[in-house]
């Protein structure tokens, strides 16, 4: 009977475990401190300790000075590559 208690109460645990979705800290709308929607140097220096202007001007691909959810993902999985983005100089 305990060891039946016992593994129902594991049981619960790793389904409530499971259940709970982690959201990733560098997700877009956690990176977007003020909710407008787009990405500023400032908000990602946060995330991106390592992030230099040069990176971010070469994530910027139209050019505007923030990165919208298209230019932030490909940064995001650029850096999850182990790799940094670099400008068409540099190419």
């Amino acid at each position: 009977m305990r060891l039946n208690r016992l593994a129902f109460l594991i049981f619960v645990l790793v389904v409530a475990l499971v259940g709970c979705s982690k959201k990733d800290d560098d997700d877009f709308s956690r990176v977007d401190y003020n909710k407008d929607g787009k990405l500023i140097f400032e908000e990602l220096i946060v995330v991106f300790p390592d992030l230099t202007v040069e990176e971010f001007l070469a994530a910027d691909a139209d050019h505007n000075g923030s990165l919208d959810t298209k230019e932030y993902a490909r940064f995001r999985e650029t850096r999850r590559a182990g790799k940094k983005l670099e400008t068409k100089s540099e190419a």
